[in-house]
């Protein structure tokens, strides 16, 4: 029955290629933790990496599905003593600080998650988290997929959504020769 399918999206890494290591693997499956899953026990992300990889994927796509902002706010009512100092130690080391930031804003915003302590702050300190907000929410009133914005539109919040220059310039380089080419 279609009510017992469970969707299960594999990755074989956690960003695409050339995407700055905002999570090493190596690193993250070092503090892994075990889950039930199942009938069977299995390995996932501490929940401080796997906030970070919900928030960096989310924002890859443009948060092209509410689900994903979803899962970001069950996470963070489910864990309500989240190591928001190593989330942000880790989010910044790796250049993602404003794709959690966004990521948080979102699924506080939208469907009232609670924020770890500390980050309230961050979140409304932001100048460019605002926009990034109104632009997802604006994609979803007016847009069917992302898909369907024009490339250039996709650039323009790809960068404003990193807030490190050598990462916007990173990505500027791999992406120019697909919009050009």
């Amino acid at each position: 029955h279609w009510q017992r399918r469970v969707p299960l999206e594999l990755h074989h890494a956690f960003f695409p290629q050339g995407e700055p290591a905002a999570l090493p693997a190596e690193a993250a499956w070092a503090r892994h933790e075990r889950a039930p899953f199942l009938g069977t026990t299995i390995r996932r992300l501490a929940p401080e990496d796997r906030l970070l990889y919900l928030c960096a994927h989310g924002t890859w796509h443009r948060w092209a599905k509410l689900k994903w902002v979803a899962d970001i706010a069950g996470l963070l009512a489910r864990r309500p003593a989240l190591d928001g100092d190593a989330l942000r130690r880790r989010a910044k080391d790796g250049g993602a600080l404003r794709r959690v930031r966004l990521g948080m804003g979102l699924a506080r915003e939208l469907l009232g998650a609670p924020v770890p302590a500390g980050w309230r702050r961050d979140l409304d300190s932001d100048p460019v988290l605002s926009k990034l907000i109104r632009t997802v929410r604006a994609q979803w009133l007016y847009t069917y997929r992302t898909t369907d914005a024009d490339p250039w539109t996709t650039l323009r919040f790809q960068l404003r959504a990193r807030e490190r220059w050598r990462d916007r310039w990173a990505f500027l380089r791999r992406q120019l020769p697909l919009l050009l080419g």
